[in-house]
């Protein structure tokens, strides 16, 4: 997407969680907890 013109960025869930006021689930067996946020924005 970056090639084509669009501006990508990446966070990790552990910062959205923060940004939202939510406790991470810092469980190692959590299954969700290496998922990272790709916005794109034209």
């Amino acid at each position: 997407l970056g090639a084509l013109g669009w501006q990508v960025s990446t966070r990790p869930r552990r910062e959205l969680f923060t940004d939202y006021g939510r406790v991470f689930p810092d469980d190692e067996m959590s299954p969700l907890r290496n998922i990272i946020a790709v916005t794109a924005s034209r």
